[in-house]
C-alpha cells in the first residue's frame, strides 16, 4: 500500500541543511505542513516517523495536527523521535506543525527559524 503514497510535499519548511553529524534537517518556520496523499481508492493506514527539535538550548512545545486530532510534543536541544499512525483517506492530507512559543535567537541569520524536522519517513 506505501507504494501508492506519493512523495510528500513541504511547506513551511526551509531548504534541506546537513549537521555535523551528516544528518539532514529542515528548519520549520512557526507554521508548516506536509501533504501525504493517498492514490488508493480506499483509506490507507501508515505510520509516520520524525525527529524533532528545538534546535538550541531552550524549551519549547511543537503541536501535530491532521485530520482534526492534534498531539502535542514537548521538544529540547535533543532531537525527540515522533511516531504518528495515520488512516489516510483517498486524496491528499494535509498535516501541520506548529508552534506557540518564540523564534530560535539567531540574529546572523536572515530566516525566522522555530523548530528543526528530520527524518521523515512514512512507512
Amino acid at each position: 500500500l506505501l507504494t501508492h503514497i506519493p512523495e510528500y510535499e513541504l511547506t513551511g519548511f526551509y531548504g534541506k541543511e546537513v549537521d555535523s553529524k551528516g544528518s539532514v534537517f529542515r528548519w520549520s518556520k512557526k507554521e508548516s505542513s506536509l501533504y501525504l496523499c493517498n492514490g488508493n481508492a480506499q483509506n490507507t493506514t501508515t505510520k509516520f516517523s520524525a525527529k524533532l527539535s528545538a534546535g538550541s538550548s531552550r524549551d519549547m512545545t511543537v503541536n501535530l495536527c491532521v485530520l482534526g486530532s492534534c498531539s502535542s510534543y514537548a521538544l529540547g536541544s535533543t532531537a525527540k523521535d515522533i511516531y504518528e499512525r495515520l488512516t489516510l483517506p483517498p486524496g491528499c492530507t494535509q498535516m501541520t506543525l506548529s508552534t506557540k512559543d518564540k523564534a530560535v535567537n539567531a540574529p546572523m541569520d536572515p530566516r525566522t527559524l522555530y523548530f528543526q524536522i528530520k527524518d521523515m519517513a512514512i512507512n
